[in-house]
């Protein structure tokens, strides 16, 4: 399946730097494929359950900071899920509490 976060072209090129009024663009392989621009299925998946648990936060009015404080996880981890980002055995633990 084509990676949903590239759109199949494995990263993306973003300015790292401005030298002389010049923009340095750099490549990075994109967090979700790896850099391939094809994702399983089975992490397709998770990339819905990840964009669902995001949906149902923002119903609850939920910041990402205050949703992964009643949750016991970190920031950085509740946005991993909801990006789809995260281990199989994470949502699961996530899921069944």
């Amino acid at each position: 399946m084509i990676c949903p976060e590239c759109n199949g072209d494995g990263g993306r090129q973003f300015i790292a730097c401005k030298q002389d009024a010049h923009a340095c663009l750099q490549w990075m392989d994109c967090l979700l494929c790896g850099g391939t621009g094809r994702i399983t299925e089975e992490r397709s998946k998770l990339v819905a359950k990840g964009a669902r648990l995001r949906l149902e936060r923002i119903g609850r009015c939920e910041t990402i900071l205050e949703a992964s404080r009643r949750l016991g996880i970190s920031a950085a981890e509740l946005c991993a899920i909801e990006a789809g980002r995260a281990s199989p055995e994470v949502y699961d633990r996530l899921l069944n509490d």
